[in-house]
Parts: structure tokens; C-alpha cells; sequence
């Protein structure tokens, strides 16, 4: 494996704090919400 895998766990965390972020932004009434990706 490679220095830029991402296990199982790391991949979940990342979601997780992806969906927070979108639940934080429709209780807001959000127009838009920019979500970026880590590139490591």
C-alpha cells in the first residue's frame, strides 16, 4: 500500500464530517455549501 491509502476507518471518518457539514448547512437553509476532499 501506499503512502495516499486511506483505510476503512479514515475513509468513514471523512464521510462522516462530510455529512456533518451538509446537516450544519440544511438546518441553516444553505444555498451553497462547498465540500473539498483531502488529497492525502
Amino acid at each position: 500500500m501506499g503512502p495516499k491509502h486511506w483505510t476503512n476507518g479514515r475513509y468513514e471518518y471523512v464521510m462522516k464530517l462530510k455529512q456533518a457539514a451538509l446537516n450544519f448547512a440544511k438546518k441553516r437553509w444553505a444555498d451553497y455549501i462547498l465540500v473539498g476532499t483531502p488529497s492525502l
